[in-house]
C-alpha cells in the first residue's frame, strides 16, 4: 500500500496513474459504464481509502480495480452531485 501527501490532482498526473488509468479503461472496453459513451472517458474511484495510522489518502493508483471504473465526463460529474463516494479507513 502505497501512501502520499500531493495534493490529488498532483497524483492524477503521475505515470503511476496513467497506467492504471489505461488498463481500466482497456478493461472496461474504452466505454462508460454507465451510458456507453466513448468519448471524454474518466475513471472513477468507487470509494476512497484513508490509512488509520496517518490519516493519508491512498494513492489513487493503489486501488484493487474492482473499485475503479470507467465513466464519461457526464455520468462522472452527475454521480457525484447525486451519490456521496464512501470513504473507508483500512
Amino acid at each position: 500500500m502505497r501512501i502520499l501527501q500531493a495534493t490529488y490532482g498532483d497524483l492524477l498526473r503521475r505515470e503511476e496513474w496513467r497506467t492504471k488509468r489505461r488498463a481500466i479503461l482497456q478493461r472496461d472496453g474504452h466505454a462508460c459504464r454507465n451510458c456507453g459513451a466513448r468519448n471524454r472517458l474518466q475513471v472513477h474511484h468507487r470509494q476512497y481509502h484513508r490509512c488509520q495510522r496517518t490519516g493519508h489518502k491512498l494513492a489513487p493508483w493503489c486501488y484493487n480495480d474492482r473499485y475503479l471504473v470507467t465513466l464519461c465526463d457526464d455520468c462522472h460529474h452527475n454521480g457525484h452531485h447525486i451519490h456521496r463516494v464512501p470513504r473507508y479507513i483500512i
